[in-house]
């Protein structure tokens, strides 16, 4: 999202215990909130944790290049997988969800069926959170065998400050902090307070955000109206969607003729897709958007 700024965050009110107040905000257990300085430290310290638990991380394509990755960094054995309850024994389920770049989503009803399924298989998930805010207006984070990460990214996007949060099992929390002991300091007290006083104005931010995507979204529609060959994944208020154009090129290419014309996308190649592209709708207001997918309309004409 377009960043907003510390002192229009400072003027939302007085900050509570910002660990109180992420608990209460996504009802989670006691002792079930930790503090981070981002998602993907989040994400790390939690495989690094769970590394003597499991015998491989299971991802499923497409999904985020830093999820993708992580686990083969951390000397963690990859399983590609096409559904979530396809999770091997003794593993441990590593995705984004909503996912990064389709923007499906494992809504709550799911995820107890996945926890029994993690439960009777002896494995466990890290779950990165990021865009859940975006779909889920009020999220209940409190399941066994599950680690949930979320940062002031994306939804509380802050010019200058990030701070993430952990939520979860507290056993599994007390493992992660074991961990973070021993190569994180922590995220500052003054990061903390920032964290708190976001969560506790959810719903501001939330308007304000779909302020913004809605208009963009109109935009992208348009263009999708009118470019009948273009296949479109869109989940609503998600400020990203993925577009298959029916050209022929690959994300790379359609991506690099963009960037010549002053256009950022995300190919489909950083997801583990050879085809599409993520388009952006939080970042830029209406008409950058307009003139942007113009770009994209074009480009897609010329190569029809």
């Amino acid at each position: 999202m377009t960043p907003l700024e510390p002192s229009k965050v400072e003027e939302m009110g007085a900050p509570g215990d910002a660990v109180d107040v992420i608990r209460n905000a996504y009802g989670a257990e006691d002792n079930g909130v930790m503090l981070v300085h981002g998602t993907q430290e989040g994400n790390f310290l939690a495989l690094a944790a769970m590394r003597g638990r499991i015998d491989s991380a299971a991802v499923p394509v497409p999904e985020y290049e830093p999820i993708r990755v992580l686990p083969a960094f951390l000397g963690i054995k990859t399983v590609e997988i096409n559904d979530v309850f396809q999770v091997p024994s003794h593993s441990i389920l590593f995705l984004s969800n909503p996912n990064n770049p389709m923007g499906s989503f494992i809504d709550e009803k799911k995820l107890f069926e996945l926890e029994e399924t993690l439960e009777r298989r002896g494995s466990y998930a890290v779950l990165d959170s990021i865009f859940l805010d975006f779909v889920n207006k009020s999220p209940r984070l409190w399941f066994r065998n599950m680690i949930f990460t979320i940062s002031t990214s994306k939804f509380y996007t802050m010019n200058g400050v990030k701070v993430g949060w952990v939520i979860g099992d507290p056993d599994i929390l007390r493992e992660i902090s074991g961990v973070s002991d021993l190569v994180s300091p922590g995220p500052l007290d003054l990061e903390a307070r920032y964290a708190a006083i976001l969560v506790s104005n959810r719903e501001w931010v939330r308007k304000r955000n779909l302020d913004i995507i809605r208009a963009n979204r109109e935009e992208l529609m348009s263009l999708i109206r009118e470019l009948e060959s273009m296949e479109l994944s869109y989940v609503p208020d998600m400020p990203i969607a993925f577009a298959k154009p029916g050209c022929g090129l690959s994300g790379m290419e359609i991506a690099n003729k963009l960037l010549d014309r002053g256009v950022m996308v995300v190919p489909g190649e950083y997801f583990g897709l050879r085809q599409g592209i993520r388009i952006g709708l939080g970042s830029i207001n209406r008409e950058t958007a307009r003139i942007g997918l113009s770009i994209l309309r074009d480009i897609i004409k010329e190569c029809e």
